[in-house]
């Protein structure tokens, strides 16, 4: 879809809840779905979206340092571990 029929246009924007991911129809037909990665629609969240049975996710860019609430996964913060240097 372009960005003028979802209405998507900056990573600032949520997405409409009435749009239809891909990855609910693949659910619909028996696929198992995982999002790893940057969501980018909708600011800094970085929840769950319908249609993924697997979520891997960061708020933003993430975090190049250690940060105790770094990663969303499944719905829970995990620890993420960075680069140290010396």
């Amino acid at each position: 879809m372009y960005a003028h029929q979802h209405g998507v246009v900056d990573n600032k924007q949520s997405v409409s809840p009435k749009l239809i991911f891909i990855s609910q129809y693949l659910q619909k037909a028996g696929y198992e779905t995982a999002m790893i990665g940057k969501w980018h629609m909708g600011g800094e969240t970085d929840d769950p979206q319908r249609g993924f049975d697997h979520w891997v996710s960061f708020k933003a860019q993430g975090t190049y340092l250690p940060n105790p609430n770094g990663f969303n996964v499944d719905g829970k913060k995990v620890p993420q571990k960075g680069l140290h240097h010396r």
